[in-house]
């Protein structure tokens, strides 16, 4: 059933069967969906099966599927549950184009052990990177030259202090969180 086939991609969600749901009457030709969240007391976004729409501008029936989303209504949702947005702690720097996917996964790394980070992705120099973690409020630079990947290491720079030091990638997240500790 389509219930079932939609219950895996959703595993936090509920999924309701209601029989007696409707949109647009004039054209949805198969099952039809909404998605609604806890107080807001309307869809956020909504769809379903259409087939007959496309022969109104072509001249055979084509299957369709299709839906839309309550922009405004979503942007409300995330003003109203967002907390205090947390401070981007750690910069990630692109040292060139061949390393961005490197600086990526080093973010994503980060960001897997609990910790903000950012990503360079104007492909500017070094210097220009710095400057843009401290404009954003980063506590720290991260920078994968050539000679780090080769050694495994990562240089941490403490944009506060201005003092740097080159980490074991592997230890990267644990030396953020007792950099913050001891300060």
């Amino acid at each position: 059933s389509i219930r079932d086939g939609v219950a895996a991609g959703l595993p936090a969600g509920t999924i309701r069967f209601d029989p007696l749901l409707a949109r647009g009457l004039d054209y949805y030709t198969g099952a039809i969906y909404e998605f609604i969240s806890d107080g807001i007391g309307s869809s956020i976004a909504g769809g379903g099966r259409y087939d007959d729409l496309a022969g109104m501008f072509l001249k055979d029936s084509v299957p369709i599927c299709g839906g839309s989303l309550g922009i405004e209504r979503i942007l409300m949702l995330v003003e109203e549950r967002m907390a205090a947005p947390t401070p981007t702690l750690a910069y990630v720097t692109v040292w060139d184009a061949d390393s961005a996917a490197d600086s990526l996964a080093l973010a994503a790394r980060l960001r897997k052990a609990g910790l903000a980070a950012e990503t360079d992705l104007t492909g500017a120099k070094l210097g220009r990177q710095f400057r843009t973690a401290d404009d954003r409020g980063c506590r720290f630079a991260l920078v994968r030259g050539p000679e780090e990947c080769e050694a495994d290491l990562v240089t941490v720079k403490d944009l506060n202090s201005g003092d740097q030091q080159q980490v074991a990638l592997d230890a990267v997240a644990s030396h953020l969180r007792s950099a913050l500790c001891h300060s």
